[in-house]
């Protein structure tokens, strides 16, 4: 699952100056990695849990199981997340979301209290303090990555209780970091 994920990191170490420390778990706003590298665009998103379905607690209902089932196939749909210059003609290869609970979530909500939080409850803490995170990477293929001008980012139209995202940007062009909300959404390599 990480493979790609470390692409993004690896690409992100060049990027350090420019990254903005990240303070705790916050509420309401998401994280946000992007690196372009020759063909390929890597992009991370890792997001408090209750951003995307309102609760950050293992599914206890059957509401709850299905809340996350959907928020787990809206982040495995990266076209309808994510507008790339259509010019750069990028195609989805792949996508990876890795919830905190996936464990239980196979067992359809079976108590495995002893194995749940080993599949990357992402947030300070872990899971078992009331803080758990989703995390999501997708891996386009671009046939004319130089012609990428304009990323617009649709998560806010997916998830209605995202406020804000913490982007990182590494390019051919350089780094940046950006604030984006539901009124600032492109990102611009």
């Amino acid at each position: 699952m990480r493979k790609l994920g470390l692409v993004v990191a690896f690409s992100l170490m060049f990027a350090q100056p420019v990254r903005a420390q990240h303070g705790p778990h916050e509420h309401g706003v998401a994280s946000l990695k992007l690196a372009i590298d020759g063909a390929q665009l890597v992009v991370e998103f890792e997001s408090p849990l209750d951003n995307l379905t309102g609760f950050e607690h293992a599914p206890r209902t059957a509401a709850q199981r299905e809340a996350l089932e959907r928020v787990e196939a809206v982040l495995a749909d990266g076209t309808r997340l994510f507008a790339i210059s259509p010019e750069a003609q990028c195609a989805l290869e792949e996508a990876q979301v890795e919830s905190p609970f996936e464990e239980e979530h196979e067992h359809h909500g079976h108590d495995h209290s002893g194995h749940a939080h080993e599949h990357g409850a992402h947030a300070d803490g872990g899971a078992e303090d009331g803080h758990s995170d989703m995390y999501a990477v997708w891996q386009f293929r671009c046939a004319e990555p130089s012609r990428i001008t304009a990323i617009d980012v649709k998560l806010f139209d997916a998830f209605a209780r995202l406020g804000s995202i913490r982007a990182e940007l590494v390019s051919p062009a350089g780094q940046r970091a950006v604030r984006l909300d539901k009124a600032k959404r492109r990102i611009e390599p």
